[in-house]
């Protein structure tokens, strides 16, 4: 009985470490601190200029007002990410700048959500969606986005089932469901043609060769002379494969197909590990830049029952 009464104590402990509450509404709200905060957005930032480095990008996780859905009433501020707790409806609003070009697309992303939400631009709703945990994007209506100053609202409502409904879902720690947005949001403003998808894989039915394609958004035009270049790129920065061609008035490229037999595998021991670039360029210099993570594996394990060893080939993508 000593035993357990201390183990619920630490438990009880660790839970108001990491669940600081502010009073402001009916309900809860959780928001880390202004390092926690920065440190997240840094690492967003990192990773965004190595993907796409082209690619204007507005962070919105600094300050939102929280108002009275009814009466715009403010109640206080936040910062992103945070989570909440509350049996009415949850409104917040936050001002961006953007300046873009005609064709260029505005996208709004969110990392993780959970919560019934919607999303309004500029006093007109945009979405209305729902998320458990997962992210969520979208492309901004242009006729609806201004050049200069915007307002985003996003309002949640009690629309998810909470753990004291369902016993048997509850996590260990957590004794209710909360809504919000748990790593941030930002703006991306890509180029008026643009690198829309990126994929790559293997082939080893003799030897291992790369496979995959990238996808435009639109046919280019045959003017400024276009054209697609491909890499393989280490952990480094040095140029493993590389190849260019024309575009010829396409939209879908296929990846070079190299051989990749020397190149070394990931393993627990010694990750190693790539990535596959795709450059889109003119007569004028760059274009727009996309890069996935990309490694090669070589797994062996046995079926139980035949006894016959099975050899699988593949990648490891990390989402």
């Amino acid at each position: 009985m000593k035993n357990y009464a201390s183990k619920s104590l630490a438990i009880l402990m660790f839970m108001v470490v990491l669940l600081p509450v502010l009073p402001t509404l009916a309900g809860s709200v959780s928001v880390p601190s202004a390092a926690v905060a920065g440190n997240s957005q840094k690492l967003v930032k990192s990773r965004l200029a190595e993907e796409a480095p082209l690619r204007q990008v507005v962070f919105l996780d600094d300050r939102w007002t929280i108002r009275n859905p009814a009466n715009g009433e403010t109640r206080g501020e936040l910062r992103l990410p945070f989570s909440f707790y509350a049996e009415n409806e949850f409104l917040l609003e936050t001002t961006f700048e953007v300046n873009f070009e005609p064709g260029e697309e505005v996208r709004l992303i969110f990392g993780m959500l959970n919560g019934a939400f919607s999303i309004r631009l500029n006093d007109s709703t945009i979405a209305r969606e729902r998320r458990r945990y997962m992210p969520f994007e979208m492309a901004l209506p242009q006729g609806m986005l201004k050049n200069g100053a915007n307002t985003l609202q996003v309002v949640f409502s009690d629309g998810l089932d909470k753990a004291a409904d369902k016993p048997q879902s509850s996590l260990i720690n957590l004794p209710r469901i909360n809504s919000g947005i748990f790593t941030g949001a930002y703006i991306s403003i890509a180029p008026r043609y643009r690198i829309v998808e990126l994929l790559a894989g293997v082939n080893s039915d003799s030897v291992v060769t790369s496979i995959g394609s990238m996808k435009l958004n639109r046919p280019l035009p045959d003017s400024l002379g276009y054209r697609v270049a491909f890499k393989l790129l280490a952990a480094n920065g040095s140029v493993f494969r590389q190849t260019d061609e024309a575009t010829a008035d396409r939209d879908v490229f296929q990846l070079p197909s190299w051989n990749l037999s020397a190149l070394p595998g990931w393993s627990h021991d010694s990750p190693a590990t790539y990535q596959i670039e795709a450059r889109l360029m003119n007569t004028e210099g760059d274009v727009d830049i996309l890069r996935i993570p990309f490694a090669v594996r070589d797994n062996r394990f046995h079926e139980r029952l035949a006894q016959k060893e099975l050899q699988l080939r593949g990648i490891n993508y990390v989402y």
